[in-house]
C-alpha cells in the first residue's frame, strides 16, 4: 500500500528501480481505498535516464480502481509514476503488477491463488 503526501497537486509521483533493465507492455493500477477513497484519475508513465532526463511512454485516463493500462514495449531499470488524483488531491494505492505481455514481473511472492497447504505437508 502507498498513500500520498497530503500536499494537494495536480500530479503525485512515485518513482521505481528495478533491479535490473525490465521490459514492460503493462502496468495494473490498484488504486483507491473503500471503493471511493482517493482514485487515481489519470496515470503518465517515463523512463528516468541517469542523465536526468525523462522519456514518455503513456498517459492515459484511469477509469477503473483495478486498471491495466497497456503501451508499446518500453524498456528501463528506474521509471516515474504520476498519478493525477481526484478531488481529494491525495491517491491511494493499494498495488501495482507489471507485465511484459501476458507475464507478470516481480510478481507478489504469496497471492489469493496460493493453495493451502495440506494437513499432511505440516507434519
Amino acid at each position: 500500500m502507498w498513500h500520498s503526501d497530503g500536499e494537494k497537486s495536480e500530479w503525485k509521483t512515485l518513482e521505481v528501480t528495478f533491479p535490473v533493465t525490465t521490459h514492460l507492455t503493462g502496468i495494473r493500477i490498484h488504486s483507491q481505498h473503500s471503493g471511493r477513497v482517493h482514485p487515481v484519475q489519470q496515470f503518465r508513465l517515463s523512463i528516468l535516464t541517469p542523465d536526468g532526463t525523462t522519456t514518455e511512454v503513456t498517459d492515459q485516463p484511469v477509469t477503473s480502481d483495478n486498471q491495466l493500462i497497456t503501451f508499446d514495449a518500453a524498456i528501463g531499470d528506474r521509471w516515474q509514476l504520476d498519478f493525477r488524483p481526484g478531488t481529494s488531491g491525495k491517491v491511494a494505492l493499494r498495488g501495482l503488477q507489471f507485465y511484459f505481455h501476458d507475464s507478470e514481473l516481480y510478481a507478489a511472492l504469496t497471492s489469493d491463488q496460493d493453495e493451502a497447504p495440506s494437513e499432511d505437508e505440516s507434519e
